[in-house]
C-alpha cells in the first residue's frame, strides 16, 4: 500500500499518465492489493463497494455544486469588492492583510467544509490579494494549510470526524494526538 503515493507522484512526475489516469491507476493498484495481499474483501463484496463509492461521490458534488452556485452568487453580489474596500479602510499593509485573512479562514473553516470554504472564499479574497500585491501561489497554500487546520477544529470538524470514522474510533481516544497538534500551530 505504501508503493500507491510513489504510483501515483511518479506516474504523473514521469509524463507516464496525467492526474486522472493517475487516479485510474491508484484505484486499480489499490483493487488488486486490496483483494489480492491484504484480502481484505471478497469479489462478492464489490456490488458494495462500488454502492458506497457511488454515495460517497454523489454526497461530495452535491457539496460541491451548492459551493459553486453560492460562490457565483457572492461574485455576482459584488462581495469581493466590498471586502477590498473594508480590508482598505482597514489598513493598507499586506502583512496585516494576511493575518487577517488567515483568522477569517480560520472562522469559515471551522463551520464550512473544506472543498466547499475555498470554492466559496477563493473567488472573493483572490481579488484582495492581488490588490495588496501577495503573491497568489503562496496565499493558495496558506489558505489551504488554514482551511485543513480549521478541519480539525471543533465545533463541526468535518475532517476530525471523517478520520475518526475511517478509524472507527471516538473523540477521546484522539484528543492525545490532536492537542499538540493544535497547539502547534
Amino acid at each position: 500500500a505504501l508503493i500507491m503515493p510513489l504510483i501515483i507522484i511518479g506516474g504523473i512526475v514521469g509524463g507516464v499518465f496525467t492526474a486522472t489516469e493517475a487516479g485510474a491507476v491508484a484505484c486499480v493498484y489499490a483493487f488488486i492489493v486490496g483483494w489480492l495481499v491484504y484480502k481484505g474483501f471478497k469479489l462478492k463484496d464489490i456490488p458494495r463497494i462500488v454502492l458506497n463509492a457511488a454515495s460517497m461521490t454523489g454526497m461530495s458534488l452535491l457539496i460541491v455544486a451548492a459551493a459553486s452556485i453560492f460562490s457565483w452568487l457572492v461574485a455576482y453580489a459584488k462581495l469581493p469588492q466590498m471586502v477590498i474596500s473594508f480590508l482598505t479602510s482597514i489598513t493598507r499593509n499586506p502583512q496585516m492583510i494576511m493575518i487577517l485573512l488567515v483568522l477569517f479562514l480560520l472562522f469559515v473553516g471551522m463551520f464550512i467544509e473544506t472543498l466547499s470554504a475555498t470554492i466559496i472564499v477563493a473567488p472573493i479574497l483572490f481579488p484582495v490579494i492581488a490588490q495588496y500585491g501577495i503573491n497568489p501561489i503562496q496565499f493558495a497554500l496558506v489558505m489551504i494549510v488554514v482551511l485543513v487546520y480549521a478541519g480539525v477544529t471543533p465545533p463541526v470538524g468535518g475532517v476530525l470526524f471523517i478520520t475518526m470514522g475511517i478509524s472507527k474510533c471516538k473523540l477521546k481516544d484522539t484528543l492525545p494526538y490532536l492537542l499538540p497538534y493544535l497547539g502547534a500551530v
